[in-house]
């Protein structure tokens, strides 16, 4: 399996010993704008991939992979009698990742009900507000978001990253939320939205009003949930509801 990050080495040889060989944020910008006009993806974590374009000898590569997010390094395989399994993962975890996804923000994973302070404040407007921009972008969030970022960062990354949040923080969150309310298919995907929602978080991209909402709300310790009458404001390890208000009302409020 070639997930992101993934690189090689060819220790036997002279001229390549030491050396590591990956795409870099140059040459996936470039390709990710050619892959854009002809409408297909290219996935530049395959092994295969860039022993090719290296023209290197793949039976004598080793192959290793990086998880940025979990700080997880991986021997995928070792084809060379020079095993540099140690020197590789002593390289790519003092790697710049910056150099591989220039838009890319390394940090920890937040559940707010759990990593943050209960949020006991009074809900004022501004917080409905972002509320009710959060809640116009439901329908169309997880397509808008899958497909921005296959443009902007490419499969790979968005694959990694989503399937660790929806792997478990999306699980941590669903099991406090769903304790309180019920297993409800509806609230399973009003929740699953905010968690893709906040993968646009770990990049340095224009985002829109409605997903600036979210991370606001996100970073406020508060967390949305929608069961198709009611929108809710959770917060705490309990997930209590600390605010609710029918779809109707939220929709057409406004600051008097």
């Amino acid at each position: 399996m070639c997930d992101f990050f993934s690189f090689v080495t060819e220790p036997e040889t002279g001229n390549n010993s030491g050396k590591r060989f990956y795409f870099d944020w140059k040459y996936r910008k470039k390709d990710l704008e050619i892959s854009s006009l002809l409408g297909n993806s290219y996935h530049h974590d395959y092994h295969s991939s860039i022993c090719k374009y290296y023209k290197l000898n793949e039976d004598i590569c080793n192959k290793y992979e990086f998880d940025p997010f979990e700080k997880v390094f991986h021997v995928d395989r070792i084809n060379s009698e020079v095993d540099d399994s140690i020197q590789a993962e002593d390289w790519v975890r003092n790697l710049d990742f910056t150099k591989i996804i220039q838009p890319l923000i390394i940090k920890n994973f937040i559940n707010p009900l759990r990593d943050l302070p209960e949020n006991k404040e009074y809900i004022n407007d501004d917080i409905i507000l972002l509320l009710q921009n959060w809640s116009f972008a439901q329908n169309t969030i997880r397509r808008s978001v899958d497909h921005y970022l296959i443009k902007e960062v490419g499969s790979p990354v968005k694959d990694a990253l989503y399937d660790h949040l929806r792997g478990s923080l999306f699980s941590q969150i669903w099991n406090l939320i769903s304790l309180r309310m019920g297993k409800q298919d509806i609230l399973w995907d009003s929740i699953l939205n905010s968690i893709i929602a906040y993968m646009e978080s770990f990049f340095i991209i224009p985002h829109h009003v409605s997903i600036e909402s979210l991370n606001k709300l996100w970073n406020m310790g508060f967390i949305p949930s929608f069961d198709g009458l009611f929108w809710r404001l959770h917060s705490s390890y309990d997930a209590d509801v600390v605010f609710k208000i029918k779809e109707s009302d939220l929709s057409n409020f406004r600051i008097k």
